[in-house]
């Protein structure tokens, strides 16, 4: 079977990503700078700093992990209805 026999399906095609592995990361950069600048302000102490550095660093991978889930949720269903069709990277 080709994928082209289903012209009117939407194909999704999965690969991977390296996003996630950046995500944490970036996150974890972006909560250190916003709370260093509110530590120089006064703002905050330096325990408050580290108790929200360590929540994004927790945070971010489940909320990645939930919008991931949902995505994956749509796809499934629409195979299932026979709205989607799903192809391997490469090909295969």
């Amino acid at each position: 079977m080709d994928l082209d026999d289903y012209p009117e399906q939407k194909q999704v095609r999965t690969g991977s990503s390296t996003l996630p592995a950046e995500l944490g990361p970036f996150v974890r950069g972006a909560v250190m700078t916003a709370t260093g600048f509110a530590l120089g302000k006064g703002w905050i102490d330096g325990d408050t700093q580290q108790a929200l550095i360590s929540l994004a660093g927790v945070a971010a991978p489940i909320i990645w992990g939930w919008l991931a889930a949902r995505k994956n949720k749509k796809t499934i269903v629409g195979v299932a209805k026979g709205e989607t069709t799903v192809s391997l990277k490469g090909g295969q």
